[in-house]
């Protein structure tokens, strides 16, 4: 599962709460026109995956929250 985050605004780097997933982030030699990051379960239970950004132009900050459920 990955979790992608488009250029068109200013993302604080994902902050994880929990230990049951880990981000790993993709590194293009291409630049897509996003930020990706790989979520990877490290062990069983919860976690959650907090991002805040910032619209490029005019508009609000968006916080932005995964919760993640490892079996």
């Amino acid at each position: 599962m990955s979790i992608r985050l488009s250029h068109g605004w200013v993302w604080q780097e994902p902050k994880v709460l929990g230990g049951s997933v880990r981000l790993n982030q993709v590194n293009y030699i291409v630049d897509p026109g996003y930020t990706e990051w790989i979520v990877a379960p490290v062990r069983a239970g919860k976690a959650t995956v907090q991002i805040q950004g910032l619209p490029q132009s005019k508009g609000s900050a968006r916080d932005v929250t995964f919760t993640f459920h490892v079996g």
